[in-house]
């Protein structure tokens, strides 16, 4: 295993590992938050399936007339797929973007970021964030979990630790900062440093969009979303051992 913090991919949802403690498989802490239901993402979905729909009302009875009910539920079902990945690929693009223009590299812009990187541009400019971590991976051995923080800068003299988004603004996303912030140690891929963890005192998400740019501030607690993301830790844990609950 190699040193320090390394993540990897599988399945789609991330994995961390620490060569410093030899450990590895942990789950990321979005994967443990997706033990709890999340009304806000599950309302986002239904809002983008219904505007579809209405979008497409006018050609509805003929796909029912020529295609019947299942094909057009499949059609739609599809479609709400696709914008779904769309949205993420945007997302992902943009994270790239923000994480090269902080290094002071010249990020890759796809024509459906172009909006989102000028006005992080003009943010960064106009408020002069001082960038402490970019992209910084945390783990804690403890609690079973790893996790990637996006920024963590100095804005009028607070230590902001923030999630960029491109998309709707998820209160759950409270739970994910906590995760960050309370984390054991953070570290990097070939590093054998446990490094600490950014001792952010302010917390929110930088949203982005193609016309402005917003700094949302959370309000984290330990009694609160630390203790709610333990929750969804045990709860995630339970549900890949319940299998074994009516073994005599």
């Amino acid at each position: 295993m190699k040193d320090g913090v390394t993540r990897v991919t599988y399945r789609g949802a991330h994995r961390y590992a620490c060569g410093i403690h030899k450990v590895k498989g942990f789950p990321g802490a979005t994967t443990y938050m997706g033990a709890m239901a999340a009304p806000g993402l599950e309302w986002w979905k239904t809002d983008q399936l219904l505007r579809m729909v209405m979008e497409r009302h006018a050609a509805i009875p003929d796909m029912l007339a020529g295609d019947g009910l299942d094909a057009t539920l499949s059609y739609f079902h599809k479609a709400g797929r696709s914008a779904g990945a769309d949205k993420r690929d945007t997302g992902s693009e943009a994270h790239a973007a923000v994480e090269a223009i902080v290094k002071g590299q010249e990020p890759v812009i796809t024509p459906r970021i172009e909006g989102h990187v000028e006005q992080f541009r003009k943010w960064m400019a106009d408020r002069k964030p001082v960038i402490k971590q970019s992209e910084f991976m945390v783990i804690s051995e403890r609690e079973r979990y790893g996790a990637t923080g996006d920024l963590a800068f100095v804005l009028d003299g607070e230590y902001w630790g923030v999630d960029v988004k491109t998309g709707k603004l998820l209160p759950e996303t409270g739970m994910q900062l906590a995760a960050i912030r309370w984390a054991d140690h953070a570290g990097r891929p070939g590093d054998p440093v446990e490094y600490p963890v950014p001792q952010t005192s302010r917390h929110g998400v930088l949203l982005l969009h193609a016309d402005d740019v917003e700094l949302v501030p959370f309000d984290i607690k330990p009694d609160r979303e630390w203790k709610a993301f333990l929750a969804c830790r045990d709860l995630y844990e339970y549900d890949k051992a319940k299998s074994q609950v009516l073994e005599a």
